[in-house]
């Protein structure tokens, strides 16, 4: 079509028309400018509607076209339809523009791509995660998480040592890390990959670096301590309303576990939670490296066994909810999941206490295996849960403190206020962070077999 021969044949009508059609594609919303065929193509078609040729009109048909001019839009009219349309149409190519482009982009703090398998195998304690931030991060990056459950730090460590675990990531308390840093099992952190870094406590990452030299192999997941859990109503009920829950010394002493175990009396499986409170309450040194310590140490453990329902590191803190049972050794998130759900389902509370005699607190750290698959993923991850704002979600849910110094501000003001989770400077005073080296560890777990052994009996 020739261009004279076109605007030749335009009636004044028509110029107005084409005009204003014109200036209402600035109407466009600025999104979808880049797709700079749309305009073009839709003043195209308005070019070629106007342009087309008309049939010949018999008497009749004029009549017709007459009365039907009369009583059809104006031009004006027809243009403000046109121009609502473009704006609607613009709108609905800007929201799907503006949102397939946030699906395809990373997340700011996301400076590496997922590997080819956009799968992760993490192995975690039980209740230790926000499930909606698993959600959270698969719908971010499309990455599947697998996620396992581990029951204690013995079988986690059995598990990497007889070759391939399986798993990417992997949550050791921090002294287990640090055996199997040493052992070459763990795959050294690339910092390049983990901007978060910079929110992390620099205080607390540098304690955690006397145990994990230069944080090479993990990041501090959770702070957790080893103290007494009860329920408030059934130890008093039982012992009186002026018992005090203060001491180690009640876990020992066989006239009151006696009458506790009427309601129930739990322990942790974990030697160096049991063995190291032992010898603080002893008046020992909970680092010792003399086998006699924890000899000594085991025979006092040996009058708790014998009145104990079970000794088990997660299975206490759903029975102490329920009202299953009433008091037990307990990491501190855990008895304040316990008393979350306890109230929630209108039962009694339970409380969690720092003995007077002083107690364990260490970190559970978040790492990854040396023969891991998806080692990308991994760090993604990491660098993921390290966001303010994720692992703040994740505190309030688990009611554990973090290591994350810019989180405090974003979390639950009853979680940061509670001295049970988040120690005043007196409690610290009291607190012992051990790492027994690999020797100590074997009379450790020997030790406590000879004590879950004789409980059995």
């Amino acid at each position: 079509m020739q261009v004279g021969s076109f605007f030749c044949r335009l009636s004044i009508k028509r110029w107005s028309l084409l005009l204003s059609t014109a200036a209402t594609l600035l109407l466009l919303p600025p999104c979808v400018y880049p797709i700079a065929a749309l305009p073009m193509t839709i003043l195209a078609s308005v070019l070629s509607f106007l342009s087309s040729p008309r049939k010949p009109h018999t008497a009749r048909d004029a009549t017709t076209a007459d009365a039907a001019i009369a009583t059809a839009p104006t031009g004006s009219s027809r243009t403000q339809r046109f121009a609502r349309t473009l704006s609607l149409v613009g709108g609905a190519l800007c929201g799907l523009l503006v949102s397939t482009t946030a699906m395809a982009a990373p997340a700011e703090d996301q400076v590496i791509t997922p590997d080819a398998d956009k799968n992760l195998f993490v192995y975690n304690w039980s209740d230790y995660i926000d499930p909606q931030v698993l959600k959270d991060f698969e719908q971010e990056t499309g990455i599947t998480v697998h996620y396992d459950i581990m029951d204690s730090n013995e079988v986690l460590e059995a598990k990497l040592m007889v070759g391939s675990s399986g798993y990417d990531i992997i949550a050791p308390s921090i002294h287990v890390l640090k055996r199997l840093g040493d052992a070459g099992l763990l795959l050294p952190l690339d910092k390049s990959k983990l901007p978060n870094l910079k929110h992390l406590d620099p205080q607390k990452m540098a304690k955690i670096a006397l145990i994990d030299k230069d944080n090479r192999y993990g990041i501090p997941y959770m702070e957790l301590s080893t103290g007494i859990a009860y329920n408030t109503r059934k130890v008093a009920e039982i012992m009186g309303s002026d018992f005090k829950v203060d001491s180690w010394s009640i876990l020992f002493d066989e006239n009151v576990l006696k009458k506790l175990s009427q309601c129930g009396i739990t322990a942790l499986d974990s030697p160096s939670d049991m063995l190291c409170s032992t010898l603080i309450y002893m008046g020992r040194d909970p680092e010792s490296t003399k086998a006699q310590d924890y000899e000594d140490a085991g025979e006092m453990l040996k009058i708790l066994g014998r009145y104990v329902r079970y000794f088990h590191s997660s299975q206490y803190a759903n029975d102490l909810a329920s009202g299953d049972v009433c008091i037990g050794v307990a990491w501190a998130g855990d008895a304040q999941l316990a008393n979350q759900r306890s109230l929630e389902a209108g039962l009694d509370p339970i409380a969690y206490v720092i003995p007077k005699e002083g107690a364990l607190m260490g970190y559970d750290m978040l790492a990854i295996t040396k023969t891991s698959k998806h080692p990308n993923n991994a760090h993604i991850f990491l660098n993921y849960i390290m966001r303010p704002e994720v692992i703040a979600k994740i505190s309030d849910y688990i009611r554990y403190a973090n290591a994350n110094k810019d989180a405090t501000a974003l979390m639950d003001p009853e979680i940061t206020s509670n001295k049970g989770i988040y120690y005043d400077e007196q409690t610290l005073q009291r607190m012992h962070i051990v790492v027994p080296p690999t020797e100590v560890e074997r009379i450790m777990t020997r030790t406590w077999n000879n004590v879950i052994s004789a409980s059995a009996q």
